[in-house]
């Protein structure tokens, strides 16, 4: 009979949400509730990021995927069966884990239509049980978008629209919109002048200014023979719009202008950053500033569209705001022994210290020190691997 083994995962920021090129950490706590102990041949983990598309056009089923990072390792023992085994004690033991995500993959994304996610996955595996105890823990990845430059600079965009109907000219319509910026963070006021110029014989029936984020998802058709009821494409790129903010203004009469100096939109804390899926081929997102000008039948209505870029932070000569910084996160104090030079620079609050790696490697597996990459593993073949000290299961571990 297999000895009774529980396993859970926890990551060192509770958040589990975590920014590229840096060391994602934690532990595997494996739960021993036999007296005689159990014996494994090592515990493994694997650590997935994925993005799918799925929708439906015209009566069609369109589907796509893409992996973006797929890695392995042995965080204790390994699966050569020519090595011994190694004997856990009762109790819990907690076996700490380093990883890496590459500079060049997408955040997480979450929409009806497409989503880009992330998993940790951690087995334990017995040199003789069919079913190995496993469990699964998605986490969360962001991006940084440094705001700068052109971004942060104040634009003033007029614009000009003659108005006709059977080549019978109507007049002219200028609009002129001012921003003090571009780029903005989630959760900030997006300020903005506006001045209609009316000089035109029709009346504008209304001015409606909003924010707008517009996604692309790139689905292939499933069935592979035409449907006779339908006729869509076999490659299909699904345009889908969602309105964040909208302000409306009233009506313009003709020969008449409208000017508002101090307009105010405030934007949503749930926005992604612009750059979010710039490392994905199958969704895109953006947002634009519109400013959609209607005049009543037959004429069609006026739009203008500027480019908004959503960041992570402001970039500044010596210092970064960080946007939303969300609740205090728990941090460990000296989680390991330190085994870098003094002169290292103190890690991110919330993280632990990054490892010195090659891009979408992971750290050496264990027993090898995680804050010295460079110390030689000690030979574990001639002797028992050591022993792992129960710790404290705590609130997390408790049934």
């Amino acid at each position: 009979m297999a000895p009774i083994v529980k396993l859970n995962i926890t990551f060192d920021n509770p958040a589990k949400v975590f920014y590229l090129e840096r060391a994602i950490t934690g532990h595997v706590h494996v739960i021993v509730e036999e007296k005689d102990g159990a014996k494994i041949r090592g515990v493994k983990i694997e650590w997935k990021g994925e993005s799918k598309t799925q929708f439906r056009f015209r009566r069609s089923r369109h589907t796509k995927s893409e992996i973006h990072v797929d890695n392995e390792m042995y965080i204790m023992g390994s699966s050569d069966r020519s090595k011994p085994c190694i004997m856990l004690q009762e109790g819990s033991h907690a076996i700490p884990f380093s990883i890496f995500l590459p500079p060049n993959i997408p955040g997480t994304f979450d929409h009806e239509k497409g989503t880009v996610f992330y998993s940790l996955y951690a087995k334990i595996n017995f040199p003789y049980n069919l079913f190995d105890p496993n469990m699964t823990l998605e986490f969360k990845v962001e991006k940084m978008n440094l705001l700068s430059g052109t971004l942060l600079s104040p634009i003033q965009a007029p614009s000009e629209h003659k108005l006709s109907l059977c080549c019978i000219g109507k007049g002219d319509v200028t609009t002129t919109i001012g921003m003090p910026q571009t780029g903005f963070l989630p959760g900030e006021e997006l300020q903005f002048s506006l001045k209609v110029e009316n000089e035109t014989s029709k009346e504008i029936q209304s001015v409606t200014a909003r924010l707008v984020q517009i996604s692309h998802f790139y689905g292939h058709r499933r069935d592979k023979k035409p449907n006779s009821k339908t006729n869509a494409p076999m490659n299909k790129d699904y345009r889908v719009t969602h309105s964040w903010c909208t302000l409306e203004f009233p009506s313009i009469q003709p020969y008449s202008n409208f000017e508002r100096m101090d307009n105010v939109m405030q934007l949503s804390p749930s926005l992604v950053t612009s750059n979010l899926l710039d490392s994905c081929s199958i969704i895109r997102t953006s947002y634009e500033f519109q400013l959609i000008v209607k005049f009543g039948f037959p004429y069609f209505s006026k739009d203008r569209f500027i480019p908004i870029i959503i960041g992570s932070s402001y970039a500044t000569n010596n210092a970064t705001q960080m946007a939303n910084p969300g609740p205090n996160i728990f941090m460990a104090a000296n989680p390991y022994t330190p085994g870098y030079p003094i002169s290292t620079p103190n890690p991110d609050a919330g993280y632990a210290q990054p490892l010195i790696l090659q891009m979408g490697y992971a750290q050496p597996p264990y027993p090898q020190d995680p804050f010295n990459p460079t110390a030689p593993a000690p030979h574990t073949e001639a002797y028992s691997p050591p022993p792992y000290n129960p710790v404290d299961e705590g609130p997390y571990l408790k049934q």
